[in-house]
């Protein structure tokens, strides 16, 4: 079975602060999966 993923650029405007969870972690996330499809 393979994972799906819920995605919207809305996300990245959550504010967390300094928390590791920010929108700039998002970012390379996706721009790592983006990379790497399989």
């Amino acid at each position: 079975m393979k994972p799906g993923l819920v995605y919207d650029p809305i996300y990245l405007e959550h504010d967390t602060g300094e928390h590791v969870e920010n929108s700039q972690r998002l970012v390379s996330i996706m721009s790592h999966l983006g990379e790497t499809k399989t």
